[in-house]
């Protein structure tokens, strides 16, 4: 603590950024971090706006599952995973909308329709597999160029599940999900992108001398490793997308007391789950309780509502939830007692 200040990090965390930019001031690593938070916030507000209530995270955690396999089986990034992810879902929200206006546009209601729907539903569960390697296989080139799946090892992979097809269907599963995508891979920023920007803006801004500032002053705060907070904030991201139904349930739960999600609620809560920025924030409040207790969650929570314009109340909220779904020890709810 320094002239008041509170410290959360020992150095300003410039690595989560590829830039050709050399970032040499930490008011030119301020102003490079305002940026990417700005698009990102703008980023965020979009998909929120274009969130499918019925195809969110919540309706894809067994593709999910199935991404995290393939990706450990071959090695491949962290960034692999949650690319694959995003293209798939996105893909999945395109295709699905183009081959329900075709047997609309094709049939009339009754039998007809209801047994084309029906064929349509079992053919996307059988190609289910294809498309979710095809994603892999496209998130591991944008990647890196030097170590990427191939259609061979997709073919090889999908043996595997007695799954056969031949390597020039999978290039065409290929060029079918970037012509979904109409080839814009990265009309949406990786998570591992919006914790970077978080991290960054706790490490190079203090709080707004709000509640939480004030209440630790008088402690003395070890500073947290940027890439130790990054790496627990994977970790705990890994663990909410593997769970990802029970962690937002418990969300629900929380704030209103039921034990289930009802249908009539469900296009509402789709944009709080579709909400990164959300979940970004709450992941790295989560980390920095885990590696620094109670104080260090306390100004790493008052630097990130500062700047991403997320309320405290929903990022402990989440956090808690995340805490307790993780099976890990939490008295995060405590901070709001004062606010």
């Amino acid at each position: 603590m320094e002239d008041g200040r509170v410290l959360t990090f020992s150095t300003p965390p410039s690595y989560s950024f590829q830039s050709s930019d050399k970032l040499f001031t930490a008011e030119e690593l301020k102003k490079h971090v305002q940026e990417t938070l700005q698009v990102l916030l703008a980023e965020n507000l979009r998909e929120k706006r274009l969130v499918h209530p019925c195809l969110t995270v919540l309706h894809m955690e067994s593709s999910m599952k199935f991404i995290w396999h393939v990706t450990d089986m071959f090695r491949l990034t962290t960034q692999v995973r949650y690319i694959a992810f995003d293209l798939f879902q996105r893909f999945m929200l395109g295709h699905m909308e183009s081959l329900l206006a075709h047997v609309l546009s094709t049939t009339t209601e009754g039998r007809q329709r209801s047994r084309l729907m029906k064929m349509v539903t079992k053919r996307v569960k059988y190609q289910a597999p294809l498309r979710v390697l095809t994603c892999v296989m496209i998130a591991s080139k944008l990647d890196c160029h030097k170590r990427c799946l191939t259609s061979l090892m997709v073919q090889k992979c999908l043996k595997q599940m007695d799954v056969n097809f031949h390597t020039s269907l999978i290039n065409r599963s290929e060029r079918r999900v970037l012509e979904q995508l109409d080839s814009r891979c990265h009309r949406n920023s990786s998570l591992l992108v919006y914790i970077g920007v978080v991290i960054s803006v706790v490490g190079l801004w203090e709080g707004d001398g709000a509640n939480f500032t004030d209440k630790i002053k008088k402690g003395s705060i070890q500073p947290v490793s940027p890439e130790d907070l990054f790496e627990m904030s994977v970790s705990l991201l890994d663990m909410v997308y593997l769970n990802h139904e029970k962690v937002y349930q418990e969300l629900y739960t929380s704030l209103t007391g039921l034990p289930s999600i009802p249908n009539k609620h469900k296009a509402a809560f789709a944009h709080v789950i579709a909400d990164r920025m959300l979940l970004a924030g709450s992941v790295v409040a989560s980390a920095a309780l885990v590696l620094g207790g109670q104080e260090v969650c306390a100004a790493v929570v008052s630097s990130i509502t500062t700047h991403i314009h997320t309320p405290c109340k929903d990022i402990i909220t989440l956090a808690s939830c995340i805490m307790t779904c993780a099976g890990l020890p939490s008295n995060i709810k405590s901070l709001l007692a004062n606010n």
